[in-house]
């Protein structure tokens, strides 16, 4: 069976803003999105390889997800899942009480996200994700170059007594 993907990666932000007082109102209003295509290949701007999970953490543990193992059942199996390069990231905590955060991370990791995303440049950091927090990075034309078992993510539930749940989703080639 020959596998063909197609992805869509949307984002945007619309709002209203308004003002009344008793002679005339006024509002300020608009919109900003994106939508980033994928057809299927290897080339500028295609992707061939997704990988995304629900995932729950349990109380102050931590994962780490290597980029170029990952697996994931999907429909008759557990299909396994090679990142040759990073597209899309987006991760979403669906944590709903005040101390459900989850951080995502490299401290620690000798071949860490950051080091994946600033090419080299920078060590260590996390981005912290509160309840219902998502974050989203992107780099849809070339993507971000992942050697063989060299790129990791790790993700860090800081909630003391709550396992948190999140979703994660990746397109790359």
């Amino acid at each position: 069976m020959t596998n063909t993907l197609t992805a869509d990666v949307r984002g945007g932000v619309s709002w209203t803003l308004a003002a009344a007082s008793d002679l005339s109102s006024q509002a300020d209003s608009g919109n900003v999105g994106f939508v980033h295509s994928y057809q299927d290949g290897s080339g500028h701007y295609q992707a061939a390889v997704r990988w995304h999970d629900r995932r729950t953490l349990a109380a102050a543990t931590s994962e780490t997800l290597d980029l170029t193992a990952l697996t994931q059942q999907l429909l008759d199996g557990t299909q396994a899942v090679t990142l040759a390069t990073l597209r899309e990231l987006v991760i979403v905590n669906h944590g709903t009480a005040a101390d459900q955060t989850l951080d995502v991370s490299t401290d620690g990791l000798t071949n860490g996200l950051w080091e994946l995303l600033d090419e080299g440049n920078q060590t260590g950091g996390a981005i912290r994700l509160h309840r219902g927090g998502v974050w989203a990075i992107s780099r849809k034309k070339l993507g971000w170059v992942i050697a063989a078992g060299t790129k990791e993510i790790e993700l860090i539930n800081n909630a003391p007594g709550d396992a948190t749940d999140y979703s994660i989703y990746m397109v790359g080639t």
